[in-house]
């Protein structure tokens, strides 16, 4: 009988030990569910986050613990909830647990803390239900970053900083975004230099690394320019963060040096090194019909415009549409037709430009040539490179001649023009011959092996289309030729003087 007895207490006690271990293991780190009494709660996370003996967990299971009293009992509920949620998922103490309970201090210890922490709250409750748990850590991370030291987005190549603490956290279709509802500055920094879109606000999508803007104002005072008198205003635009470059379409452009009205165009800017930081921000007008009277004494301009660094860029487009217009007595005498003109401080340059000299109803006339005008000597400089696409002579119809030629120069304010070859060659040569001209062995040798002559083509297209102007395309459809080889047909007969 005693022994009997004996082995129901052996049995008791082997089970109690067995419960006792039960219980200390589910304590040491097999929670099942956190208790919703706040108090028991903070007991269990106390026992969850301390299990492993991890020094860095027990001092953000410290620091949370003493903080805790500053909380509301809806946040205090909806930590609760969260953590339960965390658990579900199998989310550990470390680094789980630790990274959202030591970023929760962070935006509780924010200027803005008592309005951001329930918003900041739902969103990860929102995120805990509907993403990954790496972009969860991810968040925590950038929160971090943006209520301790204004980062909206840090990588090698820039960094985007806010200067503002009014912004509020939400979670949007399936990520949670920052909303700036009131204007702030953006700033984008990196080694290379910095820049600041004044006056903006919008919203920013932390999974996409996208900022969605609106309103703002940039200005070119890194290059010496008052920020009152040369700036941008932009309207809708967005910015991949990863990277520094900033493109608005339909920015408002103001440069009160030389414009009376502002002009609309496309905005661009990005930090750059070296040379390539001299070309921004850069602004390009849509139209191509903008007048500048008097950028130097009787020369104007009209086309496009681009402000380029400080740098005006003439801006004609693909039609060659930027004129620089010499004028005397009120008319122009002279005008030239790019797709870019740079215009410095005491110089008009473009690599190739047609050219018209007017002569009452008459012209002397090139499509493309090398232009120079130098303001302080009010010198003209036209060359020719016989080689090239400006192989062609100059039609002068005044004196129904061509002129064939390598260098132009010109003292705008006087009337003498000057022809001849280029500096530094030994004789200085100049041909003339006569418009009308017609040699019979040139003619056959255009020619060639071709079915129909290149002039001949070139008349019948013409007079079935009825335009003298025409593009390349549209002339190789019609004569079955591919659009290269017609190209290259072309320039001879520019070069020989037969079209521009």
């Amino acid at each position: 009988m005693a022994n009997a007895t004996f082995k129901k207490g052996l049995i008791l006690f082997v089970l109690t030990l067995v419960f006792s271990f039960s219980t200390s293991a589910q304590k040491k780190g097999k929670l099942k569910e956190f208790s919703k009494d706040f108090p028991v709660y903070l007991a269990d996370l106390s026992e969850f986050m301390t299990a492993s003996d991890n020094s860095d967990l027990k001092m953000v299971f410290k620091s949370f613990s003493k903080n805790s009293s500053e909380l509301t009992a809806e946040e205090q509920e909806i930590i609760i909830l969260i953590s339960n949620k965390m658990l579900d998922k199998r989310m550990r103490a470390n680094p789980h647990f630790s990274k959202v309970l030591s970023t929760l201090m962070n935006v509780n210890n924010h200027l803005e803390g008592e309005s951001m922490l329930p918003e900041w709250l739902g969103v990860i409750n929102q995120t805990v239900d509907n993403t990954t748990t790496k972009k969860l850590m991810l968040f925590c991370a950038f929160t971090d970053d943006l209520v301790k030291e204004n980062i909206l987005r840090k990588s090698k190549t820039a960094a985007w900083l806010v200067n503002t603490d009014d912004y509020r956290f939400v979670f949007e279709m399936i990520e949670p975004i920052v909303l700036f509802n009131f204007n702030f500055n953006l700033s984008c920094n990196a080694d290379g230099g910095s820049y600041t879109i004044e006056g903006t606000k919008g919203k920013y999508y932390f999974v996409s690394n996208e900022w969605e803007g609106n309103g703002g104002k940039i200005n070119w005072e890194s290059h010496g320019l008052s920020k009152d008198s040369v700036y941008a205003t932009i309207s809708n635009y967005k910015i991949d963060t990863r990277k520094s470059q900033l493109l608005a379409d339909s920015a408002v452009f103001y440069n009160k040096y030389i414009f009376p009205l502002p002009i609309v165009g496309q905005f661009v800017n990005k930090l750059a090194s070296a040379k390539q930081a001299e070309k921004f921000p850069k602004f390009t007008s849509y139209s191509k019909n903008i007048e500048l009277k008097e950028i130097f004494p009787n020369v104007d301009y009209k086309g496009g415009y681009k402000m380029q660094g400080k740098k005006i860029i003439a801006d004609g487009g693909d039609y060659a549409e930027a004129r620089i217009i010499f004028n005397r007595d009120g008319k122009p005498v002279f005008v030239a037709n790019a797709k870019r003109f740079s215009i410095g401080t005491d110089r008009i340059v473009s690599k190739g430009a047609g050219i018209k000299i007017f002569f009452d109803t008459d012209s002397i006339y090139h499509s493309n040539l090398q232009f120079k005008y130098i303001n302080s000597e009010r010198k003209l400089q036209l060359y020719r490179d016989v080689n090239g696409v400006s192989g062609a002579p100059m039609l002068n119809t005044y004196h129904n001649v061509t002129m064939d030629f390598e260098l132009l120069e010109w003292n705008i304010d006087k009337d003498i023009i000057t022809l001849g070859s280029l500096p530094g060659t030994a004789e200085s040569r100049i041909e003339l011959e006569s418009v009308d001209r017609y040699l019979q062995e040139k003619y056959e040798s255009m020619q060639g092996i071709d079915a129909i002559h290149p002039l001949f083509l070139v008349n019948n297209y013409i007079n079935a289309k009825q335009e003298k102007k025409f593009f390349l395309e549209d002339f190789a459809k019609f004569s079955r030729f591919p659009a290269l080889q017609i190209q290259h047909y072309l320039i001879q007969l520019a070069n020989d003087g037969f079209i521009f």
